[in-house]
Formats: C-alpha cells, structure tokens, sequence
C-alpha cells in the first residue's frame, strides 16, 4: 500500500491562512488510492486543521470580580425550647433548654420569661424563679450561668394550672 503525502509543506499552508503556523492531525488511508496508483488528493481531504493566530500574545482571559471574603454574621443572644414532661389534673412538670445561638461568643446568666396565661410555675429547679399574674421568670443558678458558643443549659418547673404557655423569651448578656 502506498500512502502519499501533501506535497504543500506546512509553512505554506500557513502563509496562505495567514497565521503563523498550521497543526494539522489526522491521516489519509484508503485501500482504494492504493489500488488505483498515484492520484491528485486535496490538501484538506480528511484532516484536522487548527489555526493558531501570529500574535505571540496569549489570549485575554474573562476576567472574574474578586470577592472580599466576608464573616458571617453572628447571631448574638439565646433561644429558649419549652416541653411539658408529665400534666395530671390540675397540674403538670415542664422543662425548658436555654441554647446560646452564638456561633462566636459565650453568655453570661441567661434569663427565661415564660408566660402562663391559665397556670403558676409553683418550684424550679437549676433556676431560680420569680412569679406574677402572667407568667414566671427564670435565672440561671451560679453553676449554669456561663453558656459557651452553641452550649446549652436545662431547667425545670412544677406548676399548677394548664401548662399551654403562651410567649417563652430568652435574654442573655454577651461575655
């Protein structure tokens, strides 16, 4: 089998395309212009030809807008969660867990307001307590007043009443 190559040389090609060289890829292979003998084959005829501009400079890449990185934002304070343990007739027992949402700072002595439209918080523990007509506001003991990032404190109550609360806050000083 015979294989014939393009007589034009690459430079050529290039000067003629105007650019300062020509890659080409690819093969021409054929059982056919083999049998048939020497044939005039077209210089593009099954090839891959890739430009390359005579400009030595690269090309200018998209420029992307640089981002100033930024903290998040800290969410300061806490977050009380209330749950009723056990209710009987006339009473029941509830625990509330004091979060500090603060991914960054610690709190110092939380306080929890718990309003209790139809009942009385009558004992607390792991809190100290004091009552009104509305409600009952919870202050950390001396041991769980401190609260790490993200760190959790729980106390608990007997009241009598319904335990339905209505509106339960959380206050806390950052340290």
């Amino acid at each position: 089998m015979t294989v014939h190559h393009c007589r034009r040389p690459a430079r050529r090609a290039a000067a003629l395309l105007g650019v300062a060289s020509v890659i080409v890829t690819g093969s021409i292979v054929g059982a056919q212009a083999a049998a048939a003998g020497p044939q005039r084959v077209d210089p593009g005829a099954g090839l891959l030809a890739t430009s390359v501009p005579a400009s030595t400079s690269p090309a200018p890449r998209p420029s992307t807008p640089t981002q100033t990185p930024t903290m998040p934002q800290d969410r300061a304070g806490c977050e009380a969660a209330y749950e009723v343990l056990s209710e009987w007739p006339g009473g029941f027992v509830a625990q509330v867990r004091v979060v500090n949402v603060s991914t960054f700072s610690s709190l110092e002595g939380w306080t929890v307001r718990v309003e209790l439209p139809a009942g009385e918080a009558t004992h607390a523990w792991s809190s100290t307590v004091v009552t009104d007509a509305d409600g009952a506001t919870f202050r950390a003991a001396s041991w769980n007043s401190f609260l790490t990032s993200r760190g959790t404190a729980e106390f608990g109550f007997q009241g009598t009443g319904s335990p339905t609360p209505g509106t339960v806050t959380c206050s806390a000083t950052p340290r």
